[in-house]
């Protein structure tokens, strides 16, 4: 199950994402099973 924390961050934006993932460089983002359909990822 993906970690609910890391779904709510993807879906804020990527300005959000990339500054959890700079603060959080060695932690691997749980996304298993997550449903990301209509998410712009780029």
């Amino acid at each position: 199950m993906a970690n609910k924390q890391h779904l709510t961050l993807i879906r804020q934006g990527a300005a959000d994402w990339h500054e959890w993932k700079r603060m959080h460089r060695v932690a691997s983002p749980d996304l298993r099973e997550a449903d990301l359909k209509g998410l712009n990822l780029r």
